[in-house]
This record gives C-alpha cells, sequence and structure tokens, in this order.
C-alpha cells in the first residue's frame, strides 16, 4: 500500500478552496498540466490499496479464524427452517446443502435477487444500480509520480491514478445507470469519451490529446445506492444501510449500499444486528488488529512524513524470495480456483474508486 502525493486541480474556484495556484512554485513540476483557467491546487498525501489484495486478505484472515470459504458457488435456493434456513449451493454443477442459524446478504447489487430466494427475508429497499467505468491509458512521459482528483464539470470528481508500476494511468470514474446485468457491466462510449474529455481539460501530453485509440482497456463495475427519489447519482449517500427479520432463533439480515474501503467499520454494525436477533457475538476488536499479514510490515513505510514513503517501492528480483503471506495467498488461490477454467481477460486493474 504505496503512500502517494495526491492533487487535487480545480479550474472554477467554485466548490473548490482558493489555493494560489499561480504563486506555488512547485507547479512547474507538474509535468503536461495546462495552466489556463487553473484556479486552485491542493496537494495532500493518501494511500493506495490493490482492492483484489485487500478482499484476499480479508479472505485469509477469515479462514485463520475459522472460517470456510466457498469461492464459485451459486447460492441457488433458501428455505426458512424453524430456526434459521436451508442454503443449497451450486458447487460446479454438484448440489450441496448448508443449514444455518443466520444469513448476511452482502451480494451488493444482486441482493434483491438473494432476498427474493426466502420467503423471510427483510422487506426490500429501493435501490439505484449506478455504473463507474474507468479507461486506462499508457504512462505518458516523463513518467508520472502523482496521483490526481480533477474537478469536473458537472460538480463531480475524476481520479487520475499512476498504476502497475506506473505503467499505466487508470482515469475514472463515471456515474451512469445501470439497466442490464450488473455481472456484465462495461464501459460505454459514451463514458469513455466524457473521461476522456475530463483528461484532456486539465493535461496536455506532448503528443497530442488522448483519442480512444490511446485507450489500452477498460472495466467497469456496479454500486448499490439507496435511492432518494430524483437525486443526482453524485448525490446519493455512500453509507450503507442494514435490514433484518428474525426467523424462530435464527434470522436474515441484509446489507444494501456500503463501500470496501470501510468493510471494517460496518462488519461491526452487521454483528450488532445479528447480536440483537438473537446470535452470540464476542465484542468489537478489528480497530487495531492489522490485515491479515499486516504485522510483517512496519507502520513506518505508510507515514508521509517518512522519506521511505515517498519512494517508489524497488522492484523484487525474479529469483527472490515471497513473504510467509504472499505464499499463503498463491496457495489459497489455487486451492480456490484449481478447477477453473480462465478465460482470456484484460490486464488487471482495480475496481472504482469512489
Amino acid at each position: 500500500m504505496p503512500v502517494l502525493p495526491f492533487t487535487t486541480f480545480c479550474r472554477s474556484a467554485t466548490g473548490c478552496r482558493q489555493a494560489g495556484a499561480s504563486r506555488l512554485p512547485e507547479i512547474a513540476a507538474l509535468p503536461r498540466l495546462r495552466r489556463e483557467d487553473l484556479a486552485a491546487v491542493l496537494h495532500y498525501h493518501d494511500c493506495q490499496a490493490d482492492d483484489a489484495r485487500l478482499v484476499l486478505a480479508v479472505l485469509l484472515d477469515a479462514r485463520a479464524r475459522g472460517a470456510d470459504i466457498l469461492n464459485r458457488r451459486a447460492v441457488t435456493a433458501i428455505e426458512p427452517l424453524a430456526n434459521g434456513y436451508a442454503i443449497e449451493l451450486d458447487e460446479r454443477g454438484a448440489k450441496r446443502r448448508v443449514d444455518a442459524r443466520f444469513i448476511v446478504n452482502a451480494a451488493g447489487p444482486f441482493v434483491a435477487g438473494v432476498d427474493a430466494m426466502s420467503s423471510i427475508a427483510p422487506p426490500p429497499r429501493p435501490l439505484r444500480l449506478i455504473r463507474g467505468s474507468h479507461i486506462v491509458l499508457r504512462m505518458p512521459e516523463p513518467v508520472e509520480a502523482d496521483a490526481y482528483t480533477l474537478q469536473d464539470k458537472e460538480d463531480r470528481v475524476i481520479f487520475v491514478l499512476p498504476w502497475l508500476d506506473r505503467r499505466f494511468l487508470i482515469v475514472g470514474t463515471t456515474e451512469a445507470p445501470e439497466q442490464g446485468d450488473p455481472g456484465a457491466a462495461a464501459c460505454s462510449a459514451e463514458e469513455q469519451a466524457y473521461l476522456l474529455d475530463a483528461y484532456n481539460r486539465y493535461f496536455a501530453p506532448g503528443s497530442g490529446p488522448a483519442t480512444a485509440a490511446d485507450v489500452v482497456w477498460s472495466f467497469a463495475g456496479v454500486r448499490a445506492l439507496q435511492d432518494h427519489g430524483d437525486r443526482k447519482p453524485s448525490r446519493l449517500t455512500r453509507r450503507p444501510a442494514l435490514a433484518g427479520i428474525a426467523n424462530g432463533s435464527g434470522g436474515f439480515v441484509t446489507l444494501y449500499g456500503g463501500k470496501l474501503t470501510t468493510h471494517r467499520a460496518f462488519a461491526e454494525e452487521v454483528l450488532d444486528e445479528l447480536r440483537d436477533l438473537g446470535a452470540y457475538m464476542g465484542g468489537p476488536w478489528t480497530k487495531d488488529v492489522p490485515l491479515y499479514g499486516g504485522g510483517e510490515i512496519s507502520r513506518q513505510r505508510f507515514s508521509p512524513s517518512s522519506p521511505k514513503a515517498r519512494q517508489p517501492s524497488p522492484a523484487r528480483p525474479a529469483t527472490a524470495g515471497l513473504s510467509p503471506t504472499e505464499t499463503r495467498s498463491r496457495g489459497f488461490m489455487r486451492s480456490c480456483c484449481s478447477n477453473r477454467t480462465s478465460p482470456k481477460r484484460s490486464p488487471p486493474a482495480s475496481r472504482a474508486p469512489s
């Protein structure tokens, strides 16, 4: 999780604190920046995380604490019992039944479909499915070390982030209604043009404005946001909500909305809801407990004041040994995906920052 210098640009002082951009000597060191009509520049530090690695760390931690991780198993039916539920799983064509007192539905944009499988589920809440798309550009020369937050014309922000050892730039995200299957969401031509326009408003690469031909690949994710009538997507709250229902001595809890980056804090709210439904739960404990494998890394490395935090991590030689966490991660992924045939895919990228 490297510490990145972030720079926020505004071409209008509206909604952005005036910072006297013309008086900042470091602005001259920002490559390719278009300076006309630039109203403000704010500079700060933040951390960049790989979402796939974050999810993997959570799974490894759960397994180490006794959880069964059943990756790529589809839930096909949920039947209420006297004190809980019977869940039917499809394990690569084979059916398996799991009985549980409690169900937590954290299926994101698919929550409504999971709730509908059971006749005893929390009352539905209105959700709006919003697609967030990104485009990936090759890193121009000179290589960009900073991440950027751009103020858009529609009172939104767009991120420009160095990615994959600074070989690429990620530009995103959008907010478009998703009408189809969330699992098949993809960046539309209109969204691509919107992101390219935003990028070109702030940057002037030596080779000319970025075009569709410069897009190496694109990807999209779908946010499940609480619907508040006719508000713009950018005005919809990102705060998650919970709904629960008792079933005998068991119960069913559904999560609406939420963000991966705040998963730990929200997970403690889920445990409180389960406790109210009769589940035996201990007290909160995650606040001061590192993520799985986090104890192997010094906290000093993440301090923005540390000189090491401002330097890129050295490349790992091909012959270097793996850390204990990396070794366990690779073994875990092999055990989860050993029977899966992987289709040809584009290079990996982060999901939508929001």
